[in-house]
């Protein structure tokens, strides 16, 4: 495996029933996760995003936010750059390109 998101999809077959995420009084298995990555990438290519497209995620919920991610990663639009706080980047300074670290 290439990588640690190859590992995660791994998983995601070979060991469906093994938590692959715990808080506080859920748990996510790699099964559970592996679908969930897949809706979420059917409904985010729905969008038709171009190749290398920015994508913003901002959810409070730490599963949701993971899962979204590797959806992103798994249709190709996933990144490590962080997004700069919102007081330092607006579209009106400055193009979105410029939003990211």
């Amino acid at each position: 495996m290439n990588s640690w998101f190859e590992c995660i999809l791994f998983h995601t077959h070979s060991q469906p029933e093994t938590p692959a995420m715990v808080m506080e009084d859920r748990t996510v298995t790699y099964g559970m996760l592996g679908a969930a990555i897949e809706r979420c990438a059917r409904r985010i290519v729905a969008l038709d995003i171009p190749p290398g497209g920015l994508v913003a995620v901002q959810i409070k919920n730490p599963i949701r936010d993971l899962t979204i991610s590797l959806a992103l990663f798994r249709i190709g639009l996933g990144s490590t750059r962080k997004l700069l706080p919102a007081g330092l980047c607006t579209p009106a300074s400055s193009p979105a390109s410029r939003c990211v670290a």
